[in-house]
């Protein structure tokens, strides 16, 4: 074992691992996986010891991490073949695919560590996997669940990026004490040989249908000529916007750089195909756009891909070229190649586009980063072409964010009444008056635009303009219009606090209660929404609950903390925190904030899961402390959690703790009013004190 051989991609894999799974966890691992030492590929044998050591620690969290690495391993595997390669692969009959397949696993394993070496042997179907020099099962004492998931993991996906049905299972592991670590592949023949196969053989590759949601990434500078830098997230807006124009639904710029931040992902950096695919998972999108531009003797050559995100089947390269100057027309060619069966004309595309020159420095203007320098570049655009409203509402964002809303309401109003974008542009424009104190105007603009066509966004901001303008405003109360807006979007986490909030304002704190649980339930992270609940559910006496919904808002963040401090002994909750919604007319489908919250909620499920289960276990082994720190991370990820209360009522009662099991199985019915188990251990336990 030399510490030379330790593989990028096992370190990477991990650590991105890590960071999905365990974020609040990644600062303290980076001690060890530290960014140097990835860009260099100097991790050393000890460090990566010590990672896999603390990663034990984490109880069952370690399979999940793991498990991610090695998905993570084979995406990247994958994606670093060549396209031929890959190509060849996948054309094979699926019983000699499988083969081929595994002997990408066998180099994957060599990758890991100079050490580690994958020996596979089939018959009938079925492959033995013999992983020898495994890291991961490097222990002093026996354990007893096998710590090969990172291997097993690696061989299931890159199973199914290659269409592959097989069942991998961990059956010794030198960690729990047997003399190797052995894998077996089964790969289900009935698939590999029914009708599916022979219809799916006469139907040929499965084409994306033209109603599958788009994600396009900024495109790769493959030469880095800093003449065209601004060409990368060119590439992303032109095509995100053909696609939009040829009828095919695509994730708007804004949505996209919110998941990016939500993900913690750089949003102009080359970007794995792992990480591509994982973003368009997380935001909901069936087929991922990526690609890259260089100049060529004066001449553009913009070459692009697609990643079906179902089958993870990479398109051949889409190749267009042409003069600089036709920039515009060539990403045109790609968007109608990526959905060629739209009825949408070149001529009708073209009508859309502004000048280059305008465009050029609209690009510029998104991504400057000081906003006197944003402001410069948009304001050029306009000079250049009055008419182009998308650099007219960049601009107005641009002011908004730094306070300047007369200016930012002046800039959106010159958006002339026919144009496609002004609808939008009315919404901001009330926005704006609300920034600027013109609630009753405000509510007017909001109140004719949903006239129209009702959207909830425009309902959520009325009931804010309602909020501002206090109690005895006409029009109607806040928490109707909060109540209408959560009727027409029920997964957008905001609206549910908003109306929570607004039932407290109104004094009315068991209705704050419902829809502020509403809120969290939708998004376990927000503080302010579990500190508000907790505000409500003591007026309510409800202490235990208010209690720990407090501590959970005080772990989210210093900030709640901070207003207690300001308001020793108050229960109260802070006026302002209503949520103005910034955009309109966006369909279901296209909500990437739900979708980011809904793939961060399943994560975290996942987590709280096995935190559970160990926790049975450690009650089971009478181990009571133990098992009262894993419910309480139970608890952290998934507040309405039943069983989670139920079992830390039963441990309460065990050591004796009468009180604290009574708020504890109180907690749990509050949760699920069918749990039966703690019903009954509740009326036992009244009926004892009494």
């Amino acid at each position: 074992m030399t510490e030379g051989g330790i593989g990028r991609l096992l370190v990477a894999s991990l650590h991105q691992a890590i960071a999905d799974l365990l974020p609040t966890r990644l600062e303290f691992y980076e001690a060890w996986l530290h960014p140097t030492g990835l860009r260099n590929g100097r991790i050393g044998l000890a460090p990566l010891a010590a990672v896999l050591s603390f990663l034990r620690l984490e109880g069952e969290a370690y399979r999940l991490v793991t498990a991610r690495a090695g998905e993570y391993a084979a995406e990247w595997t994958v994606g670093d073949l060549a396209g031929v390669r890959r190509s060849f692969i996948r054309a094979m009959p699926k019983r000699v695919r499988a083969r081929l397949v595994m002997r990408l696993a066998r180099a994957l394993v060599r990758r890991t560590y100079g050490g580690s070496r994958a020996v596979v042997r089939w018959r009938k179907g079925k492959g033995m996997v013999d992983i020898r020099g495994s890291l991961f099962c490097e222990v002093r004492d026996r354990v007893k669940q096998p710590l090969c998931e990172f291997y097993a993991s690696a061989i299931r996906r890159l199973m199914e990026l290659f269409e592959v049905p097989v069942q991998v299972d961990t059956e010794q592991c030198r960690a729990t004490g047997a003399g190797q670590c052995l894998m077996a592949v089964l790969v289900h023949l009935c698939v590999l040989i029914g009708c599916a196969t022979v219809a799916a053989a006469q139907a040929g590759p499965p084409a994306p249908p033209s109603t599958s949601l788009q994600l396009v990434i900024p495109f790769e500078n493959a030469t880095g000529e800093p003449r065209v830098y601004w060409l990368g997230e060119a590439s992303a807006v032109l095509l995100t916007d053909d696609l939009l124009a040829l009828g095919a639904p695509a994730i708007r710029r804004e949505d996209r750089l919110r998941a990016f931040d939500r993900l913690r992902v750089p949003p102009v950096a080359t970007l794995s195909h792992a990480t591509v695919i994982r973003l368009g998972q997380v935001v909901g999108a069936a087929q991922v756009v990526l690609g890259a531009f260089e100049l060529q003797s004066g001449e553009l050559v913009v070459r692009a891909r697609t990643i079906r995100l179902d089958t993870g089947r990479i398109s051949r390269e889409l190749v267009e070229r042409g003069a600089l100057s036709e920039i515009l027309s060539i990403y045109g060619r790609i968007a109608r190649r990526i959905v060629p069966d739209s009825p949408v004309s070149a001529e009708q595309m073209e009508q859309g586009y502004p000048p280059l020159s305008a465009f050029e420095q609209y690009i510029k203007g998104l991504l400057a980063e000081a906003p006197e320098a944003q402001i410069a570049f948009l304001t050029q655009a306009l000079r250049l072409s009055p008419a182009f409203q998308h650099a007219r509402l960049a601009l107005w964002e641009v002011q908004t964010e730094q306070g300047k809303h007369q200016e930012a309401l002046d800039v959106v109003r010159a958006v002339p009444a026919g144009d496609r974008l002004a609808r939008q542009a009315r919404f901001l424009s009330a926005v704006s008056m609300l920034h600027l104190g013109q609630a009753q105007a405000a509510f007017a603009e909001f109140s004719v635009l949903n006239r129209l066509a009702p959207d909830p966004a425009l309902l959520n901001n009325m009931g804010v303009a309602q909020l501002r303008r206090g109690a005895a405003a006409p029009g109607g109360r806040p928490v109707s219009f909060f109540g209408e807006a959560v009727t027409l979007d029920g997964s957008d986490s905001d609206l549910f606090f908003n109306l929570g909030y607004a039932y407290w304002l109104d004094r009315d704190a068991q209705g704050a209660v419902y829809w502020l649980r509403e809120a969290v339930r939708r998004n376990p992270a927000d503080g302010a929404a579990h500190y508000a609940l907790g505000v409500a559910l003591q007026a309510t006496a409800n202490a235990a609950e208010a209690a720990r919904e407090k501590e959970l808002a005080r772990r989210l963040s210093s900030t709640y903390a901070e207003w207690e401090a300001k308001q020793p002994g108050v229960n109260a909750v802070p006026r302002g925190l209503e949520r103005l919604k910034l955009g309109i007319d966006v369909t279901a489908s296209l909500r990437v904030d739900a979708a980011v919250v809904a793939a961060e909620q399943r994560d975290q499920r996942a987590i709280a899961t096995f935190h559970l289960e160990r926790a049975r276990r450690l009650f089971e082994a009478e181990r009571d402390e133990e098992a009262i720190g894993e419910l309480r991370r139970t608890i952290f990820l998934a507040p309405y959690e039943s069983e989670a209360h139920l079992l830390l009522g039963r441990i309460y009662l065990r050591t004796g703790r009468r009180q604290d099991a009574v708020d504890a199985l109180t907690i749990a019915l509050w949760s699920d009013s069918g749990n039966a188990a703690a019903k009954e251990l509740l009326d036992r336990i009244r009926t004892q004190l009494c």
